[in-house]
Parts: C-alpha cells; sequence; structure tokens
C-alpha cells in the first residue's frame, strides 16, 4: 500500500487487523479470491471509516450495537440480493458514495490487480482507480 494512503488510513477509525482465516472465509463465502492489496487491507486495518473514507472490510459483530464498519460480505451479498445478480460474481463491494454510486473491486482480473470500478447511474463500468491505495487517496481528496 502507498504510503499517502497508509498515512490516510492511519488517521481514520479502523476495525482492526484480522487473520488469514477470516480472510480465507469472506473470500469462500463470497466465492471469490481477493487480490494481494486488498487481503493486505483486511489483514491491516479489517475495515476504515473516518476522514470521508470508508471501505467495507472484515470485522467482527459485538451485537450490542449497530457496528461502526461495513462488511465486505454482508454489503456484497446485499447488493447482490437486491441488484438479482446482475452485475458479475467476481465484483466485491468496497465503498459507496453515500448515495447512489457503489464501487467495486473485479476479483476475476488477478491476484495482484486491485482495481476499482464505480456502479451507478452516469457510472457504470468507470474504472475509478488502479488501486486500492490510489482509491483511498482520490476519495480522500475528493476526486472521485
Amino acid at each position: 500500500m502507498e504510503s499517502q494512503a497508509i498515512k490516510i488510513l492511519s488517521a481514520s477509525d479502523c476495525a482492526g487487523a484480522v487473520n488469514e482465516e477470516a480472510v480465507l472465509s469472506a473470500e469462500s463465502r463470497l466465492g471469490v479470491r481477493f487480490p494481494m492489496e486488498l487481503r493486505e487491507f483486511f489483514k491491516s486495518y479489517g475495515a476504515v471509516s473516518g476522514l470521508g473514507i470508508d471501505i467495507a472490510g472484515i470485522v467482527g459483530v459485538n451485537g450490542s450495537s449497530p457496528p461502526m464498519w461495513r462488511d465486505v460480505v454482508v454489503e456484497t451479498e446485499r447488493f447482490r440480493l437486491a441488484t438479482k445478480n446482475r452485475l458479475p460474481s467476481s465484483l466485491v463491494l468496497v465503498s459507496d458514495d453515500g448515495a447512489s454510486v457503489k464501487y467495486f473491486v473485479d476479483t476475476a482480473l488477478s491476484e495482484t490487480v486491485c482495481r476499482i470500478t464505480a456502479f451507478g447511474p452516469g457510472s457504470d463500468g468507470v474504472i475509478v482507480a488502479e488501486s486500492l491505495s490510489e482509491f483511498i487517496v482520490k476519495r480522500n481528496n475528493d476526486e472521485i
């Protein structure tokens, strides 16, 4: 992950690192293999919320209150159900703009490429970042 993205993430609220078992479980539930950068993000931060950026991740649920962080499995499954699987199953929902645009990682590209693609009014299939790091920096700078 790029240093500028790490600086942004470090200033945000993080759910906390998860282990390989949690990553493998999420992959199994979604039927995908996450790209390396996304796996590293989960293992370092879990999920992130703050400074205008919200990245769904792998999180535990404390049961007593609504979770502060969004879970990548729950968000992706919810979107798949709502859209009746209209988009390819290789897409994993990692963020949104707070309104109608959703941002996805296409896990079918490769185990190294973590390209972020937007889907929503006027932006279906638009590539907004070539990496998770670039996406984090652009979202932080209001460039997306």
